[in-house]
């Protein structure tokens, strides 16, 4: 991963992303492993930091996941369908964290929400790849 030198608590991020498909690749989008991820409030660094992640993995994407840490939240299933572009194609995020409070969208549509976590402190904002190609563009980050 890679990760932000200033450290956040109240933010909004917001990127563009693609995955580069295999070459060849005729598979459904759904069953499609690029994986990645958006590790928020790092203070340590590790293989796996502490941190709430923001599930960049196409078939799951902005989901959440509480790496070594706790969290409440929802997912919209069926938003996060209508708002995926397929594979190759540019998909917009926007992770905003304010008030204990961690709302994610894409394309414009809410996909999740964490509404606790144990973050108090401001921490880096890292992104991650795992064994397929992605691409990001426009990253922006207000605090």
């Amino acid at each position: 991963y890679w990760y932000t030198e200033q450290r956040y608590h109240d933010f909004t991020l917001r990127f563009d992303y693609r995955y580069t498909p295999p070459l060849g690749w005729d598979g459904d989008d759904l069953i499609f492993s690029g994986q990645s991820g958006y590790h928020l409030f790092v203070t340590e660094h590790n293989i796996w930091p502490k941190a709430i992640e923001i599930q960049g993995r196409n078939y799951d994407v902005l989901s959440v996941i509480g790496v070594n840490s706790r969290f409440k939240s929802t997912d919209d299933l069926e938003a996060r369908l209508r708002a995926r572009r397929p594979i190759g194609e540019w998909n917009s995020v926007e992770i905003e964290s304010r008030n204990g409070e961690v709302r994610s969208s894409l394309n414009g549509v809410l996909v999740s929400v964490v509404s606790e976590h144990e973050f108090t402190e401001p921490g880096h904002i890292a992104f991650e790849s795992q064994g397929t190609e992605i691409q990001w563009r426009n990253i922006r980050i207000k605090p």
